[in-house]
């Protein structure tokens, strides 16, 4: 994922430093995973933060629309929910951007 996400040195960078904190982790007490799993699994959420435009971006490869075709039938129509910056009006109450509606094809 992070390589689709990114690019391969991306992942590879993930994967290097998830085996450098496993390598580390054995030295200390053989065995013993926890924070070998801590590291894996936040670091992934750390490098795999998706704004809404990283989403968009990934939807547009035409894989999710396909995986959906396949699993639904007739004709599908998606929504998304966004609050592009220059684009989107501010909650008074909050001083948020409101998110706005665009459905996609």
């Amino acid at each position: 994922f992070l390589k689709n996400y990114q690019n391969e040195s991306y992942a590879d960078s993930y994967i290097d430093f998830v085996n450098k904190t496993i390598a580390s982790e054995n030295k200390i007490d053989k065995g013993k995973e926890d924070l070998s799993i801590a590291v894996s699994k936040y670091l992934y959420k750390l490098m795999a933060y998706k704004d809404e435009y990283d989403v968009a971006r990934l939807y547009t490869n035409g894989d999710f629309k396909e995986k959906l075709s396949n699993a639904f039938e007739g004709k599908l129509k998606l929504k998304f929910h966004v609050a592009p910056p220059l684009f989107a009006p501010k909650d008074p109450n909050t001083g948020k951007l409101k998110k706005m509606t665009a459905f996609s094809a």
